[in-house]
């Protein structure tokens, strides 16, 4: 499973990111990738849709289904289809708006991206009891479906974000610090306050294993120990249960 490597917000911000990243020594690289290290083990990261959702006179703001624009990789756009068709009872029943708004906008290159609603919604999303819940979820679990299979590869690798850089990928995960280096602006976001949760690299691992592959993953860590212990400095201590 692959997540779309996006185009820099500014390029010449993210060229000021990254040089004074790997100023600080926070740059691991090898193959095609530059990896953020601080944005990786130093920032912590854990979805908490109790806190992150707010409104302000009808319109919601503060999540990743509000603040961040879904862009579709190759594909995808058939597989939202799918699951909609198959949930179809389900969403009749409870989300009948997706059975009748457009839920997709067409780009000019022909991509697709998913449509906001006039309260500052995903068209994909719900709101109950103060939380945002997506409607591909609500189908995966009702049915027995696997999310992975349907939703889109940017929310499922939420907060990961892969930009393209001279060339090569640069991987990181969105944080408060550094959302207005990368493709959309994204500091209102609780969750990626770096506050909370564990080191985002360990908190995050399955999905790192999903989009890079296991053998990336390793590399990354293994790189990371490497370089910590020749400089002496500690790993930092995933705050999560294994």
């Amino acid at each position: 499973m692959k997540t779309i490597i996006h185009l820099p917000n500014n390029k010449k911000k993210l060229r000021s990111y990254i040089n004074g990243l790997k100023k600080r020594g926070m740059t691991i690289e090898f193959g095609k990738y530059i990896f953020d290290a601080e944005a990786l083990f130093y920032f912590r990261y854990e979805c908490d849709p109790v806190h992150c959702l707010r409104e302000l006179k009808g319109r919601h703001f503060g999540s990743c289904c509000t603040d961040y624009t879904v862009d579709l990789a190759c594909g995808e756009a058939a597989g939202i289809y799918r699951a909609l068709e198959k949930g179809a009872r389900l969403c009749a029943e409870k989300f009948p708006w997706v059975l009748k708004e457009k839920i997709l906008i067409k780009n000019r290159n022909g991509t697709f991206y998913i449509r906001h609603r006039k309260n500052n919604t995903c068209a994909l999303s719900f709101v109950k009891d103060n939380r945002i819940f997506c409607v591909i979820d609500a189908i995966a679990e009702e049915y027995g479906l696997s999310r992975k299979k349907y939703k889109p590869s940017v929310c499922y690798s939420w907060p990961i974000e892969c930009v393209e850089y001279n060339g090569k990928t640069f991987v990181t995960v969105i944080n408060k610090k550094n959302g207005r280096y990368l493709s959309q602006i994204t500091g209102n976001l609780k969750c990626v306050s770096g506050k909370v949760g564990g080191a985002a690299a360990f908190s995050l691992k399955s999905h790192f294993i999903d989009y890079l592959g296991e053998r990336v993953y390793n590399a990354l860590i293994g790189r990371y120990n490497k370089e910590k212990k020749k400089n002496q400095k500690p790993m930092p201590v995933p705050q999560y249960k294994t």
